[in-house]
Order: C-alpha cells, then sequence, then structure tokens
C-alpha cells in the first residue's frame, strides 16, 4: 500500500504556506449558458483589453458576450443617420472591434442603454415627471418612448444596430417607468386607459400605486419593445429586454415598472432579469427563490430567461450612479449556481471590468462548457 504521508505533508506545506486550494465544486449542468457583460468602458478601453477579456471568455467557457454600443445619443460607431451622436471617444468603429475580439463562435447581444440626456435638452417634454412635478434629465416618460422624438430614435437604432452588426439579439437597458406624470404622459394615460385623468387619492394627490398605472406603464412598454423588436426583425435580429427582478412577488413580475413578463414575452426573444442581490441587501442564495417564483409564472417560458448576475455593490437597485464597491467572487459563483435553478439554463454576469483574476477563477471552476 502507498503511504499517506507525502500527500500529508504536501498538505500540510500549502496550509502552512497559505495556499490552500480552492475546493473545486460540482460543474455546472452541460447545457447550462455563460453569458460575460461588457460595458461601455471596456468598448473603449483598446484593444489589449479586449484581447485580454477575450482570453477569460474562453477560460471560462462563455459561450455567450453582451457589448454596450451606447445610447441613442452618444454611440461607440459612427451612426451615418446621426453623426452627431458619435461619443468623442469612438473614433473608430469599436462596436466592431469588440465583435472582432470577443465575438467568435459565441452568441452576440449588442446593448442599447435607452437613458437620453442630451436628447432630453433638446425635448424636455419628454422626460419622466414625477407626482411632484420634478423632471428628469435621463430618463424618458411614457410618452417619450410611445409617441414621440426619443421612442423613434431608439426604434431606428435597434435597426441600425441590427443591420449595420447582424448580432444574435439587439438588447435594450434601463428600459423601465417609474415616473410617467408629465403632461404628455397624462394624455397617453387618458387616451390608452379611456379615463380622463389619474387615479386620485383622498387628499386628490395622484394615486401612484393604483393598479391601472401599473397596467399603463406595462402596456406602453410591451408596445415599445414591440416595435423595436420589429426593427431589428427586418434584418433577421431578436431582441432581449432587462427586466427588474420581482423581489416583492417572483411570480409577479414588476408591473409598477412596466415589466410584465408574459406581456413582454409576447413581444422579445428573451428576458435578462437584474439579479442583482446585493443592491437589493440580499444573499446569493435568493436566486433560487426568484427561479421557482418565474417558473411558476411563465412556466415552459423560462427557458427564455437569463439570470444576470450584476457585481456592483454598495447602493441600491434604481441608482445609476457608480456604485463603491463589488460583489465578491464567492458570492457571485453561488449567486450563478443558485439562479441554473428551476429551468433556468442561462446566466449572465456583468460586468466584466468589476471582474478581478479571482472573480475570472471562480468562475472556471464552475466548469461552463463552450
Amino acid at each position: 500500500m502507498r503511504s499517506p504521508l507525502p500527500a500529508l505533508l504536501a498538505a500540510s506545506l500549502l496550509s502552512l504556506a497559505g495556499c490552500t486550494p480552492e475546493p473545486t465544486p460540482d460543474p455546472v449542468a452541460p447545457d447550462a449558458q455563460l453569458t460575460i457583460g461588457v460595458g461601455f468602458e471596456d468598448v473603449t478601453a483598446g484593444s489589449e483589453r479586449l484581447a485580454k477579456i477575450g482570453r477569460e471568455l474562453d477560460r471560462v467557457g462563455a459561450r455567450g458576450v453582451t457589448i454596450a454600443v451606447g445610447r441613442p445619443d452618444w454611440t461607440a460607431f459612427p451612426w451615418a443617420a446621426h453623426p452627431d451622436a458619435q461619443a468623442s471617444s469612438a473614433t473608430t468603429d469599436l462596436v466592431r472591434a469588440a465583435i472582432d475580439a470577443l465575438g467568435a463562435d459565441r452568441e452576440v447581444t449588442l446593448v442599447i442603454d435607452v437613458l437620453a440626456p442630451r436628447l432630453l435638452e433638446e425635448h424636455p417634454s419628454e422626460a419622466a415627471v414625477d407626482a411632484d412635478g420634478s423632471r428628469s434629465d435621463l430618463f424618458a416618460g411614457a410618452a417619450g418612448y410611445a409617441t414621440a422624438d426619443i421612442g423613434d430614435r431608439i426604434v431606428e437604432l435597434c435597426g441600425a444596430v441590427a443591420e449595420r452588426y447582424r448580432p444574435d439579439r439587439v438588447g435594450l437597458t434601463e428600459l423601465f417607468l417609474e415616473d410617467t406624470f408629465s403632461d404628455l404622459d397624462r394624455a397617453l394615460y387618458e387616451e390608452v386607459t379611456g379615463e380622463d385623468d389619474w387615479p386620485r387619492t383622498r387628499s386628490g394627490g395622484i394615486d401612484t400605486e393604483h393598479a391601472s398605472i401599473a397596467d399603463f406603464r406595462s402596456q406602453v412598454v410591451a408596445d415599445f419593445v414591440g416595435r423595436c423588436d420589429a426593427a431589428a426583425a427586418e434584418h433577421g435580429v431578436g431582441v432581449d429586454m432587462d427586466v427588474r427582478a420581482p423581489w416583492a412577488d417572483p411570480t409577479a413580475g414588476r408591473r409598477e415598472s412596466g415589466h410584465d413578463y408574459p406581456q413582454l414575452l409576447a413581444e422579445v426573444d428573451r428576458l435578462t432579469v437584474w439579479n442583482y442581490f446585493t443592491l437589493s441587501d440580499r444573499p446569493p442564495s435568493v436566486s433560487r427563490y426568484l427561479t421557482g417564483g418565474m417558473r411558476e409564472q411563465l412556466g415552459d417560458d423560462i427557458g427564455r430567461v437569463t439570470m444576470s448576475v450584476g457585481l456592483w455593490s454598495g447602493g441600491a437597485e434604481n441608482q445609476t450612479e457608480a456604485h463603491d464597491s463589488t460583489v465578491s467572487p464567492a458570492d457571485m459563483a453561488e449567486g450563478v449556481r443558485a439562479s441554473l435553478t428551476n429551468g433556468v439554463t442561462a446566466v449572465s454576469v456583468t460586468p466584466a471590468s468589476r471582474m478581478t483574476p479571482e472573480h475570472w477563477d471562480a468562475l472556471a471552476r464552475l466548469g461552463f462548457r463552450r
């Protein structure tokens, strides 16, 4: 019998040196698909950075990549129809360079951020307005997407991106409705619902939690993404939409934000759920609770859902500024595994710019396959 002494000595030396190897977890299921999100900060960082990310994508077995292309008023490529929209850092076609560096043999989703601060300066009446009358300088209101210039520009951008690059999908992010109380929004609400005013509380204020407002928002968002899908479909490209996670009731979606999951899946190919558990002050294990509720609501359509594990921490879900800390590699890995439950087979980790060597190592140990 071989003596166990050499192995025991080796393990002891590793432990004493502080180099105890990480345990290798059971591999994820063979059909599990990993996607990595690449933000504008990496798209504009140059070829060396993109090459490094590409090597890591190979190492962790990523089958997909999402690549930010910018906003309707600030793009990472020269848009002939709107040359003034090109970002100053995008002196060449940075989107094409990112696709070439990262997209080989992978599913490519090109992501449009719908925030439009420059367009809102030109069209202030289309901005989101809260119930107290405060106007957003980043978000459009319901009418801005449904009937006005900002929505038209985003639809146009979906078609332009689909035609220029022919990705697997065009993605839409930051598309949710919270403040929909401008004059234009009220007129649209009355047109859609047949009412002659917002629902009111006893004190006369707008009843912002009234079910009719959630219904209105959900209809506006579904109709809008349907327009985006039609523009992309002209070039054989599908649409993927980011949605907020249903923390309060995993069987119900987020209708108050305009995110009625079944209604949206009638219009687009896929939904990507913001499973940003740290921003919502929840443990990574909550991911299993989410997928269970969504499976109850969606049935087999759960297979059209991607759970997105976000690495931002130190803030709240609805903040748009940078967060000051990052989810740990261990919590990220646990969130990824817990997301691949109840029929979900697709998970993403985003953004690549937040990933340390330890994050990449943790993903590699999960055993995803290309």
